[in-house]
C-alpha cells in the first residue's frame, strides 16, 4: 500500500503538502512575539492572581526609567539641563507623566508658612518650577529623603532616574480584575467560559497597550540618542516598557539569526557529504515544511511566540534532520547496489528500511517535549504542544513528501558516500573494547549526576542578558547605583478601618522595615512609615517646637498630600503595603532565605500575624 501510494500518489502529497505550507505560511505575517516577566508565570497561581488583582489598588509598574549621571546636578547649570530635557521628555509619544528630582515637591526649602486651622505647613517649592530654590539645601533635602533616595536619586547625589509613566489604556481596569480573579479559579467551568467571552477585549486593549509600549520606547531611545553628548556617560534605559519591548526584539533577532545559521550550516554541510543539489535541497525544504506549518498553527490558534518557545523552530528543524539522513542514506544505497531499479521503488525501500527505528525516536522526543503540557506556565505549555505537534507532522512529512519529491526525480547509482570509513573505524572501536565504551558512558553518567546535585533554582532577571546589552547596563545601573533592582511588596491587611493610622497600625509597618533593615541584600524601603518620617524632619528644619506625632503628621498630610499617602495605603486605612527592594547583582541574594525569614518573624509577632494578608 505505501508503495503504491509513493508511486501513483507522489503528485497529490506533494500539492496536499506544499499548499498547506503556502497556505500556514502566508498566515505568519500575523506572527506575534509575547514578551515580559508575566509570560513566564502560571496562570493558575494564586499568588499570581493576587498580584494581579493588587494592581487595581496600587496602580501597574508600567513606566519607563532613564538613568543620568552628573558630577554636579546641583548647579544652575545642572538643572537647567534637566529641566530642558524633562520638557523634551514630556514630548515623547505615550508619556502621561514624570517623576525626577525636579518634580519633587520639597518641603524643607523655604521657611514654613501659616494656614489657617493646619498651622505651619511647608511653603513647597520645586526644582522645575522655582527660581528661587536653594539649590544646596534641595542637594541636602533630596540625597536625604526616604522617598527620593534610592528611588531616583543615589545617596552621593551623581546619580538620578527618571521616571516615565506610560498611559493605562482605556478600559484595562473595568476588564482586569475580573478577568485576574477568573484565572484564579482553576478548573472551574463557568470561570474558563468568561475567560473565553473575555478574550477579544481583553486581546485588543493589551495589543493597544503594546502598541502604545513600542511607540513610547521607540521615541525616547530616539530623544536619547540626540541628548547623548550633553551628558557624562552614556543614557542608560530600564522599566517594564524597554524590558519588554527589548525582549521581543532580542526573540525577532535570535529566531532570524539561529534559524539562517542553521540552515546555512546544514545547507554546507548536505552539499559537502553528499555532493548533489537533490540531496541538499530536498532535506533542507523537508525540515524547513514542518517549521513553517507549526508557526502558521500557532498564528491562527493566537499561541504567541516567547522567549521559551523561541527555540522551537531551529530545534524542530534540526530534530527532524537525522531523518532525511537516514533516507538518503538507504536510498543511495539501494541504487548503489541495484542500479536499474527504478525511483519509486527505492524511495519506498530506504523508507520501510528505517521505518522502525524513526518511529521509535519520534515517539521518544514526542513523549519528552509532551511532558512539558503538564506545566502550568503557559508557554512552557505552548511549546511542548507545539513540538509534539511539530515532530508529528515532521515524521509525516519525512515518510510522505521526501519520497514523493524524490519520485519523479531520475534515478542515479551511487558510489559509496564519503565519511563512510570514519564511522566503521567508530563501530570497529565500539566492537573491540565494549567494555571501555561501557565504562566511559557510566562515568559520564555519574558526572552528569554530580552537576545536577550543584544546580541552583535561585534565578535572577539580570543573568538572563549580556553584560554588553543595554537591558543590562540599565538593570545592573538601578540595582547597584541605586535602591536595589528586585521588587517585593507586603501588604496588611485590618478589618478595621482607620488602623493604619493608630499607634498599633504604625507599629506594625515598623515591624515590617525592621525585618528588611536587617537584610545585607535590601535597598530601598518605603512606606507610611518612611513617608512619616520624611514629613516630620520638616518641623524641626524650620525650628517650630510643637510635637508633630505621628498622628498629627498624618492629619496634615491627609488634607495636603492625599497622593503621597495613596502610593502606601487605602482611603480607608485598612490597607498598606510596605515596598522593598533587593539588590540583584548580590552573589549572597537567595529570596528563598529571605522569605522563610520573614515567615518565621512574622509569626513570632503577634500583631503581625493578625494583619498578613498575602507577601508578593
Amino acid at each position: 500500500m505505501y508503495h503504491k501510494l509513493i508511486r501513483h500518489g507522489w503528485l497529490p502529497i506533494l500539492l496536499l503538502v506544499l499548499g498547506s505550507t503556502l497556505f500556514l505560511g502566508y498566515q505568519l505575517k500575523d506572527f506575534l512575539i509575547d514578551s515580559g516577566t508575566s509570560v513566564l508565570l502560571d496562570d493558575g497561581d494564586p499568588d499570581l492572581a493576587y498580584y494581579n488583582q493588587s494592581r487595581v489598588d496600587w496602580g501597574y509598574d508600567e513606566y519607563t526609567i532613564i538613568c543620568l549621571h552628573r558630577e554636579n546636578w546641583f548647579t544652575q547649570e545642572g538643572i537647567a539641563l534637566l529641566n530642558e530635557f524633562t520638557t523634551a521628555l514630556k514630548a515623547a509619544p505615550n508619556v502621561e507623566s514624570i517623576t525626577a528630582i525636579n518634580t519633587v515637591p520639597l518641603l524643607r526649602n523655604r521657611p514654613a508658612k501659616k494656614i489657617p486651622l493646619l498651622g505651619a505647613v511647608p511653603d513647597v517649592a520645586t526644582l522645575d518650577g522655582d527660581s528661587d530654590v536653594d539649590l544646596e539645601k534641595a542637594k541636602k533635602e533630596l540625597t536625604e529623603h526616604t522617598q527620593t533616595l534610592g528611588n531616583i536619586i543615589s545617596a552621593d547625589g551623581k546619580d538620578i532616574s527618571i521616571l516615565l509613566y506610560l498611559p493605562i489604556p482605556e478600559g484595562l481596569k473595568d476588564i482586569e480584575p475580573e478577568w485576574n480573579e477568573l484565572h484564579s479559579r482553576k478548573g472551574d467551568p463557568e470561570a474558563e467560559k468568561r475567560i473565553t467571552e473575555l478574550w477579544p477585549e481583553y486581546d485588543r486593549i493589551l495589543r493597544v497597550w503594546r502598541s502604545q509600549r513600542e511607540s513610547q520606547v521607540a521615541g525616547i531611545r530616539k530623544l536619547c540618542q540626540e541628548w547623548q553628548p550633553r551628558f557624562e556617560e552614556p543614557i542608560r534605559l530600564s522599566g517594564l516598557p524597554v524590558i519588554n519591548v527589548g525582549m521581543v526584539e532580542h526573540v525577532e533577532n535570535d529566531m532570524q539569526t539561529f534559524g539562517i545559521a542553521a540552515i546555512g550550516m546544514f545547507t554546507l554541510a548536505f552539499f559537502l557529504v553528499f555532493r548533489a543539489w537533490r540531496w541538499t535541497i530536498l532535506p533542507i525544504l523537508t525540515c524547513l515544511i514542518p517549521v513553517i506549518i507549526v508557526m502558521g498553527m500557532m498564528t491562527l490558534l493566537d499561541i504567541r511566540m516567547t522567549v521559551i518557545s523561541s527555540n522551537m523552530p531551529v530545534l524542530l528543524f534540526i530534530l527532524l534532520l537525522p531523518y532525511t539522513v537516514y533516507f538518503i542514506d538507504r536510498y543511495r544505497e539501494s541504487r548503489s547496489r541495484n542500479p536499474e531499479e527504478d525511483s519509486a521503488t527505492s524511495s519506498t525501500n530506504a523508507a520501510r528500511a528505517i521505518w522502525m527505528p524513526c518511529f521509535f525516536s519520534a515517539a521518544t522526543s514526542m513523549a519528552g517535549v509532551a511532558s512539558l503540557m503538564t506545566s502550568g506556565i503557559v508557554p512552557v505549555h505552548s511549546f511542548g504542544l507545539m513540538m509534539t505537534i511539530g515532530i508529528a507532522v515532521g515524521f509525516a512529512t519525512v515518510f510522505l513528501f521526501l519520497p514523493s519529491a524524490v519520485r519523479p526525480l531520475p534515478g542515479k547509482s551511487a558510489a559509496t558516500p564519503p565519511g563512510i570509513e570514519s564511522l566503521r573505524f567508530l563501530a570497529g572501536v565500539s566492537l573491540r573494547a565494549p567494555g571501555l565504551v561501557v565504562f566511559l558512558s557510566l562515568l559520564l553518567y555519574a558526572v552528569s549526576i554530580y552537576g545536577t546535585t550543584k544546580l541552583n533554582p535561585e534565578t535572577k532577571f539580570i543573568d538572563y542578558f549580556k553584560e554588553s546589552s543595554d537591558i543590562y547596563s540599565g538593570l545592573d545601573y538601578i540595582d547597584n547605583r541605586m535602591g536595589g533592582l528586585t521588587p517585593m511588596e507586603v501588604i496588611l491587611r485590618s478589618d478595621e478601618d482607620d488602623f493604619f493610622r493608630t499607634p498599633d497600625g504604625i507599629a506594625a509597618i515598623s515591624a515590617v522595615q525592621h525585618y528588611f533593615s536587617t537584610v545585607p541584600q535590601a535597598g530601598s524601603i518605603r512606606s507610611l512609615r518612611t513617608l512619616i518620617d520624611e514629613i516630620q524632619k520638616f518641623p524641626a528644619d524650620n525650628g517650630i517646637t510643637e510635637g508633630w506625632d505621628d498622628q498629627t503628621t498624618l492629619t496634615k498630610l491627609t488634607l495636603i498630600g492625599k497622593a503621597q499617602i495613596r502610593e502606601f495605603c487605602n482611603e480607608e486605612f485598612n490597607i498598606t503595603r510596605v515596598l522593598v527592594r533587593f539588590r540583584e547583582t548580590d552573589p549572597e541574594l537567595n529570596r528563598k532565605i529571605i522569605i522563610d525569614g520573614w515567615n518565621e518573624y512574622a509569626k513570632k509577632n503577634a500583631l503581625l500575624t493578625s494583619l498578613l494578608g498575602q507577601s508578593n
